[in-house]
Protein backbone atom coordinates (compact mmCIF):
# COMPACT_ATOMS: atom_id res chain seq x y z
CA UNK A 1 0.00 0.00 0.00
CA UNK A 2 2.83 2.40 0.80
CA UNK A 3 4.55 1.72 -2.51
CA UNK A 4 1.27 2.47 -4.31
CA UNK A 5 1.06 5.81 -2.48
CA UNK A 6 4.68 6.61 -3.40
CA UNK A 7 4.07 5.74 -7.06
CA UNK A 8 2.12 8.99 -7.46
CA UNK A 9 5.37 10.87 -6.68
CA UNK A 10 7.11 9.05 -9.56
CA UNK A 11 10.41 8.19 -7.79
CA UNK A 12 13.23 6.74 -9.86
CA UNK A 13 13.31 3.81 -7.44
CA UNK A 14 12.91 2.90 -3.77
CA UNK A 15 15.93 1.40 -2.00
CA UNK A 16 15.48 -1.70 0.15
CA UNK A 17 11.77 -1.30 0.95
CA UNK A 18 11.47 -4.82 2.35
CA UNK A 19 13.29 -6.62 5.16
CA UNK A 20 15.24 -9.84 4.91
CA UNK A 21 15.00 -11.87 1.72
CA UNK A 22 11.64 -10.41 0.74
CA UNK A 23 12.99 -8.42 -2.21
CA UNK A 24 13.63 -11.69 -4.06
CA UNK A 25 9.97 -12.64 -3.72
CA UNK A 26 8.49 -9.51 -5.32
CA UNK A 27 6.55 -10.34 -8.49
CA UNK A 28 5.53 -6.79 -9.35
CA UNK A 29 5.69 -3.35 -7.83
CA UNK A 30 4.11 0.00 -8.71
CA UNK A 31 7.60 1.56 -8.43
CA UNK A 32 11.04 0.26 -9.31
CA UNK A 33 12.88 -1.33 -6.41
CA UNK A 34 16.61 -1.19 -5.66
CA UNK A 35 18.89 -3.51 -3.73
CA UNK A 36 21.39 -1.71 -1.51
CA UNK A 37 22.73 -3.05 1.80
CA UNK A 38 21.44 -6.57 1.08
CA UNK A 39 24.07 -6.83 -1.68
CA UNK A 40 26.69 -7.27 1.05
CA UNK A 41 25.24 -10.65 2.05
CA UNK A 42 27.17 -13.52 0.40
CA UNK A 43 25.34 -14.89 -2.63
CA UNK A 44 22.50 -12.42 -2.32
CA UNK A 45 23.35 -10.29 -5.37
CA UNK A 46 23.16 -13.31 -7.64
CA UNK A 47 19.74 -14.27 -6.21
CA UNK A 48 18.43 -10.73 -6.52
CA UNK A 49 19.64 -10.34 -10.09
CA UNK A 50 18.03 -13.61 -11.14
CA UNK A 51 14.76 -13.11 -9.24
CA UNK A 52 13.53 -9.99 -10.99
CA UNK A 53 12.50 -8.49 -7.64
CA UNK A 54 14.56 -5.38 -8.17
CA UNK A 55 15.64 -3.34 -11.16
CA UNK A 56 18.54 -1.34 -9.66
CA UNK A 57 21.70 -2.22 -7.74
CA UNK A 58 22.97 0.62 -5.52
CA UNK A 59 26.71 0.02 -5.12
CA UNK A 60 28.62 1.49 -2.20
CA UNK A 61 32.21 0.35 -2.78
CA UNK A 62 33.53 0.61 0.77
CA UNK A 63 30.56 -1.33 2.14
CA UNK A 64 30.58 -4.04 -0.53
CA UNK A 65 34.23 -5.08 -0.59
CA UNK A 66 35.85 -2.43 -2.74
CA UNK A 67 36.04 -1.31 -6.34
CA UNK A 68 36.74 -4.72 -7.89
CA UNK A 69 33.72 -6.26 -6.17
CA UNK A 70 31.53 -3.39 -7.35
CA UNK A 71 32.75 -3.90 -10.92
CA UNK A 72 31.71 -7.56 -10.61
CA UNK A 73 28.31 -6.55 -9.24
CA UNK A 74 27.79 -4.02 -12.03
CA UNK A 75 28.55 -6.67 -14.65
CA UNK A 76 26.12 -9.06 -12.95
CA UNK A 77 23.43 -6.39 -12.78
CA UNK A 78 23.79 -5.36 -16.39
CA UNK A 79 23.82 -8.98 -17.55
CA UNK A 80 20.36 -9.29 -15.98
CA UNK A 81 19.08 -5.98 -17.36
CA UNK A 82 19.37 -4.08 -14.09
CA UNK A 83 20.66 -0.54 -13.74
CA UNK A 84 23.52 0.48 -11.46
CA UNK A 85 23.93 3.50 -9.19
CA UNK A 86 27.17 4.31 -7.37
CA UNK A 87 26.76 5.78 -3.90
CA UNK A 88 28.64 5.94 -0.58
CA UNK A 89 28.38 5.13 3.09
CA UNK A 90 29.34 8.64 4.28
CA UNK A 91 32.93 7.94 3.28
CA UNK A 92 35.95 10.15 3.80
CA UNK A 93 37.59 11.96 0.87
CA UNK A 94 39.77 9.11 -0.43
CA UNK A 95 36.95 6.55 -0.50
CA UNK A 96 34.56 9.18 -1.83
CA UNK A 97 36.94 10.02 -4.69
CA UNK A 98 37.33 6.30 -5.44
CA UNK A 99 33.53 5.92 -5.64
CA UNK A 100 33.40 8.89 -8.02
CA UNK A 101 36.06 7.31 -10.23
CA UNK A 102 34.05 4.08 -10.28
CA UNK A 103 30.97 6.03 -11.36
CA UNK A 104 32.99 7.63 -14.14
CA UNK A 105 34.31 4.23 -15.23
CA UNK A 106 30.79 2.84 -15.47
CA UNK A 107 29.30 5.78 -17.32
CA UNK A 108 27.30 6.63 -19.20
CA UNK A 109 24.64 5.57 -16.75
CA UNK A 110 20.94 6.33 -17.15
CA UNK A 111 20.53 7.01 -13.42
CA UNK A 112 22.32 9.67 -11.41
CA UNK A 113 24.96 8.50 -8.97
CA UNK A 114 24.33 9.16 -5.30
CA UNK A 115 27.55 11.09 -4.79
CA UNK A 116 26.49 14.52 -3.67
CA UNK A 117 28.83 16.03 -1.12
CA UNK A 118 27.73 14.97 2.37
CA UNK A 119 28.16 16.97 5.62
CA UNK A 120 30.81 14.68 7.12
CA UNK A 121 33.22 15.78 4.39
CA UNK A 122 33.23 19.20 6.07
CA UNK A 123 35.60 17.66 8.62
CA UNK A 124 38.11 17.64 5.75
CA UNK A 125 37.66 21.31 4.80
CA UNK A 126 41.21 21.60 3.43
CA UNK A 127 40.90 18.51 1.25
CA UNK A 128 40.01 18.92 -2.40
CA UNK A 129 38.14 16.08 -4.12
CA UNK A 130 38.53 17.04 -7.79
CA UNK A 131 35.80 14.72 -9.05
CA UNK A 132 33.10 16.73 -7.26
CA UNK A 133 31.63 19.39 -9.49
CA UNK A 134 28.65 21.56 -8.61
CA UNK A 135 26.09 19.06 -9.88
CA UNK A 136 28.15 16.42 -11.64
CA UNK A 137 31.06 14.04 -11.31
CA UNK A 138 33.99 15.53 -13.21
CA UNK A 139 36.60 13.43 -15.04
CA UNK A 140 40.07 14.86 -15.08
CA UNK A 141 43.69 14.42 -16.10
CA UNK A 142 45.03 13.72 -12.60
CA UNK A 143 46.94 10.59 -11.70
CA UNK A 144 45.31 8.29 -9.18
CA UNK A 145 42.44 9.82 -7.25
CA UNK A 146 43.73 13.38 -7.42
CA UNK A 147 42.77 14.10 -3.80
CA UNK A 148 44.78 17.03 -2.45
CA UNK A 149 45.30 18.46 1.04
CA UNK A 150 45.44 15.33 3.18
CA UNK A 151 47.87 15.59 6.06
Amino acid sequence: DRLKALAALRPDYIEEPLAGGALETVDSSPVRLAADESLAEPGRAEKLAASGGCSVFVLKPMLLGGLARCLELSRLARAHGLEVVISHGFDGPVAFAAAAELALALSPAPLASGLARHPLLDAFADVRIPQLGEAEIVPGPWAGLGVEGLR
